[in-house]
């Protein structure tokens, strides 16, 4: 089972769903309640094996990012099999540099390019924008080239997206954004104010 199905199986238990939906209007500790919950599950009733461990900001990044950790890491004994960014976001009452680092103007240029995907960004886009430390593209950034350039680690990107409000001009741009390719959904599109979207990362 690849870590994109574990996520799913995670992610799409009912009482968990319901949980998630109400912890959308607790600023300040969403991010950190899903990985709490994250790192129980994968160290209980998600453990395949004895010697798997789930860790969160724990793993390193590379010093070319300046020191910092990623959210989840798996591991099998000592050997690292997985690394995952994970956001959690809103539709309504965001700054726009959440996603790319630059304004709304900027990125309706983008969606209106006729040499881009849509909102489609890819690796070439590392050099073109002012990243803000916490934005999606930077996440993005951070697992292709993370340390270790190993094939054999998943590399997932994940975004959990409050759609309970009327979305404004960022959030709609928000929701059609994609990164390297099309999303996986992690629940089902039935809920119509939750979307948990995965990318699976390949290093360069």
């Amino acid at each position: 089972m690849t870590w994109a199905e574990r996520f799913q199986t995670f992610f799409s238990r009912p009482e968990f769903l319901k949980e998630l939906a109400t912890i959308c209007s607790a600023e300040g500790c969403r991010e950190t309640w899903l990985h709490g919950n994250a790192f129980i599950h994968f160290n209980t009733r998600g453990k395949q094996l004895a010697q798997e461990s789930f860790r969160v900001n724990s793993h390193p990044l590379s010093a070319q990012h300046r020191g910092g950790k990623i959210d989840f890491a798996a591991y099998e004994g000592d050997q690292l099999r997985m690394i995952a960014e994970c956001k959690f976001l809103g539709v309504s009452d965001y700054y726009a540099k959440g996603l790319a680092g630059c304004g709304i103007n900027r990125l309706k240029q983008l969606q209106r390019d006729p040499k881009r995907r849509g909102l489609t960004f890819t690796k070439d886009d590392f050099s073109a924008f002012e990243m803000g430390a916490w934005s999606l593209l930077r996440d993005y950034q951070r697992l292709s080239t993370s340390w270790p350039a190993k094939r054999d680690v998943e590399r997932y990107l994940i975004l959990v997206l409050d759609k309970s409000n009327t979305p404004d001009s960022f959030g709609a741009l928000l929701d059609q954004a994609e990164f390297g390719g099309p999303h996986t959904p992690l629940i089902s599109s039935d809920i119509p104010n939750l979307a948990v979207k995965l990318w699976r990362v390949e290093t360069e």
